[in-house]
């Protein structure tokens, strides 16, 4: 007698299909393929899987008195070469919304650095720095005891229609 799946476990199933699809994917493409014309998305499910792919390797999350404004460019923590304090509790969340991942970080903050003005959040993974944020302002960590930080990604396809104007 055949059965059918739990309700519950669809969703593990899909993620463990998408999952060797993109792993079958990645070995079958060369370095130099390029995709040419057409369109195509991301969908929600497989930006989750390449999120968690890539979240799967060591993660850090930096903070630096550093005002460089952030740059696609960037490969340092601080370009200016200034001192970066890590958090010490760092943690990738996962999907917190449809097509939004989120990771976060804590640190308690010594006496020492209480007179810091943080310009620049950054994420590492893997000893790559993958995200930068920039604070024009700055956040000033004076009369507090631990400073935390909520960082997300978004996926975006451009083929979608607007729904914010």
């Amino acid at each position: 007698m055949h059965s059918f799946p739990m309700l519950s476990s669809i969703p593990t199933m899909f993620s463990l299909h998408t999952k060797r699809y993109f792993a079958c994917g990645a070995a079958l493409r060369k370095p130099t393929s390029m995709f040419l014309g057409g369109g195509s998305a991301f969908t929600y499910q497989g930006f989750k899987c390449i999120m968690d792919g890539m979240f799967a390797k060591p993660l850090s999350i930096h903070f630096t008195e550093d005002n460089s404004p952030a740059r696609k460019e960037d490969t340092a923590i601080s370009p200016l070469g200034l001192p970066t304090f890590h958090f010490c509790k760092s943690a990738y969340i996962g999907q917190s919304s449809h097509g939004i991942v989120t990771w976060t970080g804590q640190v308690t903050i010594s006496d020492a650095n209480r007179a810091l003005g943080v310009h620049r959040i950054c994420t590492k993974v893997d000893d790559k720095l993958v995200c930068v944020d920039f604070v024009k302002d700055g956040i000033f960590l004076t009369g507090i005891d631990s400073f935390e930080t909520y960082q997300s990604m978004r996926l975006v396809n451009k083929s979608q229609p607007r729904i914010i104007f």
